[in-house]
């Protein structure tokens, strides 16, 4: 009995939540090198229009702000 309102009042824990939660596997990888193919390469299979709709800005503005962005600080450049 005595064991039994030690383990109560001192609980072991059950292990940590990084055993126990579920790995899925997205291809980060995979889907950046579409989506560079599919809007920044030199013949692109989206248009500007296309860009636009999905990301709400102008390809250029967003080209511009890289620019700005990578200019300022080296960590974002690749």
């Amino acid at each position: 009995m005595t064991q039994y309102f030690n383990q109560q009042n001192n609980p072991v824990p059950l292990g940590d939540s990084i055993l126990s939660h579920i790995v899925i596997n997205r291809d980060r990888e995979s889907a950046d090198r579409r989506l560079f193919y599919d809007y920044f390469t030199e013949n692109p299979r989206y248009n500007d229009q296309m860009f636009r709709r999905r990301f709400r800005m102008c390809r250029s503005l967003f080209l511009h702000i890289v620019e700005k962005v990578e200019a300022h600080d080296n960590y974002f450049m690749q």
